[in-house]
């Protein structure tokens, strides 16, 4: 082989050596590519991707946000619920009680109902009621309140309702009978003391 092509030839060969040193060196850009299996993939997902997957994490964090917003304290089981009624059912019982001693239904005109509180503490009786067997009701006013202790008078008669005596002021005369049964009711519909006439 001549000496002018086995120059040649080498000197192509050191290029190409060069060349790949090169291309080796070469620093990866965001925007070059690397061949998998033949396969070319972005190295780097694009801007516009990455944009849109934010946004999407965005959007379920903000859904599952407002629905733990709305959906609020989880329910009172039934069998909760029940325990909490009877415990207020009895809270007063025995403690606000219909006072026979100081009631009197002689008056056909103003018979009168006392309503004792035996316990310590006041207790608020706004919007309980007192009714008899036929269903003749009367409202304790919004802010009625006996002190531990005491004793408010309701009057079937007219007068001017204190903080000890009330008055029902019912047309019909007398409102309770012989024998009938007065109930005091909570504001929670609950029986809290029944007592009958003479």
């Amino acid at each position: 082989m001549p000496a002018t092509q086995t120059r040649e030839r080498t000197l192509t060969a050191k290029a190409q050596r060069t060349q790949r040193r090169d291309e080796e060196r070469r620093p990866i850009s965001s925007s070059s590519s690397f061949s998998l299996r033949g396969t070319s993939r972005p190295l780097w997902l694009p801007l516009q991707g990455r944009t849109r997957l934010c946004a999407f994490a965005v959007s379920v964090f903000l859904v599952l946000l407002l629905a733990a917003c709305r959906s609020g304290p989880p329910p009172t089981p039934p069998a909760q619920a029940a325990a909490r009624l009877q415990e207020a059912a009895g809270k007063y019982k025995d403690v606000v009680v219909v006072d026979p001693q100081c009631s009197s239904f002689a008056n056909k005109d103003d018979q009168i109902v006392c309503i004792a509180n035996k316990g310590n503490d006041p207790v608020k009786i706004s919007n309980w009621l007192i009714r008899n067997t036929i269903g003749r009701t009367y409202y304790f006013p919004a802010g009625t309140v006996i002190d531990g202790g005491k004793t408010l008078k309701v009057h079937t008669g007219a007068g001017t309702n204190s903080a000890t005596d009330l008055y029902w002021n019912y047309e019909f005369k007398p409102v309770f009978d012989s024998k009938d049964q007065i109930t005091l009711v909570d504001d929670s519909a609950t029986d809290v003391a029944k007592f009958t006439t003479p």
